[in-house]
């Protein structure tokens, strides 16, 4: 299958066009005509074939008019021509050979101004000529034994048109359709098959005004036709109006929450449906919350803000532009207190609790066990040590600028352990005694001094000449010592 797709007002070209989409049109003011600057193109031979493509009529026009001819005259039996009438709802069209009809389609109404139309005339295998508009069946030939080999000179297009038209083509050796079913859109698998054409309408290099003259002249100097009768006194111009409507890409895009003091970061892109090259430029509703500098967000204060992203495409062609909005929520910070654990001995002075923060505030103190330390003064800042032990201390901490940090908190355990002893001495009378076995003696007087605090004094006995085996006793604060030898014993007072 050879294919050949003629982008109006395009130029050949050898590669294979991708994706292909409508992106212009030429208009005809009614009494002017285009011609192909090729005379070699391909043709259907009595092979399968079609030719397609869109037009649009002006509404101010009324008569009949050539979509395109295959020769430089529309009564040229050597090629083909596809002539539309307004009336019959733009779906009455007649596919001749010269003067002799392969086709005529007719059917009610009146073509509709201002729409787009999507023509099709086909031959198929099974040897019939078919005319499609937008996608529906309109007409068949009477034969399918119609052995015409058809030929390809200068196409021409649009004349006696006053209206628009966009990416004709032609397909060589293949009926793109075969039933009535859908038109091609935008980007349409169809509208690149096989090509070797581009559809893209952005160079004239190959499509040429007519003219009374041999040569072929530029769009805006033609005023005759190739008869001579000056019968073609217009000239067509190109325009941006197509049959695609452009595709607005749908963008996702997803909020973010930050905190205050969080460090500055780049907005990643949102995602656009269908993805397709182009540049994104942001904005904030709120710069005291959220302020931009390129992709880079820095935040300022607690609050929200909508950010908004406008997507530029690359194809302005194609594709609209399209906007989508998040919203940053920025939170209060969370205040840092630094406080170090705290360990005192039982009888240090008092003491003042200071942890401390990053932001201004004020700390206030509870001792969760007021027997180890309990707290008085300004704010209970003050600790006093009571007792031995652990307690654990908390600092609740209000910051000045409650409208950008939270109140907090933080603990520590105070450890608090026992103080030393001083030294004590122990005296007792009498110091010695003898006689009898077992040896006794009763201490008539068992006293200690030294120490510290008031705590409760108790003795103990222990041998000190070995075998003497010391024994204490005590009834009604008198001490008896004895021992089953003789010899010493060593006496030891004990402070709590």
């Amino acid at each position: 299958m050879l294919s050949l797709f003629l982008g109006l007002l395009s130029s050949v070209v050898v590669t294979p066009a991708a994706n292909a989409a409508g992106k212009g049109s030429l208009y005809f003011p009614g009494n002017a005509a285009v011609q192909h600057n090729f005379y070699s193109l391909a043709a259907p031979g009595d092979g399968q074939f079609t030719y397609e493509g869109w037009f649009k009529i002006d509404p101010t026009w009324t008569g009949e008019f050539f979509l395109f001819t295959t020769r430089e005259s529309e009564w040229d039996a050597r090629g083909f021509s596809l002539r539309v009438a307004k009336k019959a709802n733009g779906k009455g069209a007649f596919f001749s050979n010269g003067s002799k009809a392969f086709l005529a389609a007719s059917a009610t109404g009146y073509l509709e101004t201002n729409l787009w139309y999507h023509f099709a005339v086909t031959r198929e295998s099974d040897g019939y000529f078919r005319y499609y508009a937008n996608g529906v069946l309109y007409g068949t030939s009477s034969s399918n034994t119609i052995t015409v080999s058809l030929s390809m000179g200068h196409i021409m297009f649009g004349l006696w048109l006053k209206g628009w038209m966009s990416n004709f083509r032609t397909t060589i050796g293949s009926a793109l359709y075969t039933a009535s079913g859908t038109m091609p859109q935008q980007n349409d698998a169809q509208l690149s098959r096989g090509a070797n054409q581009t559809l893209f309408m952005n160079n004239f290099d190959n499509m040429k005004a007519v003219s009374a003259s041999p040569a072929q002249i530029d769009l805006v100097n033609a005023t005759h036709d190739p008869w001579g009768n000056n019968s073609i006194t217009q000239t067509a111009t190109t325009s941006n109006i197509n049959p695609f409507p452009k595709i607005a890409p749908t963008l996702a895009w997803s909020d973010l929450n930050k905190i205050l003091g969080d460090t500055s970061f780049d907005l990643t892109s949102p995602a656009s449906t269908p993805s397709t090259p182009g540049t994104y430029s942001y904005s904030s509703s709120n710069l005291a919350v959220v302020s931009l500098s390129g992709v880079t967000a820095t935040v300022g204060q607690v609050g929200s803000t909508l950010i908004s992203a406008i997507f530029t495409p690359s194809d302005l062609d194609s594709f609209d532009s399209a906007t989508a909005t998040m919203t940053i929520r920025v939170g209060k910070a969370l205040p840092v207190i630094n406080w170090g654990s705290i360990s005192k001995t039982f009888g240090d002075s008092d003491f003042t609790l200071s942890p401390t923060s990053n932001v201004p505030g004020v700390f206030t103190f509870t001792s969760d066990t007021s027997t180890v330390i309990s707290l008085s003064g300004m704010d209970s800042a003050t600790a006093n040590i009571l007792g031995a032990g652990v307690s654990t201390l908390r600092a609740t901490f209000t910051p000045t600028d409650l409208s950008s940090y939270l109140v907090t908190s933080a603990t520590v355990a105070a450890t608090v352990v026992k103080a030393s002893q001083g030294s004590l001495s122990v005296t007792s009378s009498p110091i010695s005694r003898s006689g009898g076995s077992p040896y006794s003696s009763e201490l008539t007087s068992l006293s200690t001094s030294g120490g510290s605090g008031a705590g409760v004094v108790t003795y103990s006995v222990s041998d000190i000449t070995a075998g003497i085996t010391c024994n204490l006793a005590e009834r009604g604060g008198v001490y008896t010592i004895s021992a089953l030898n003789s010899g010493q014993c060593l006496i030891t007072s004990s402070k709590a």
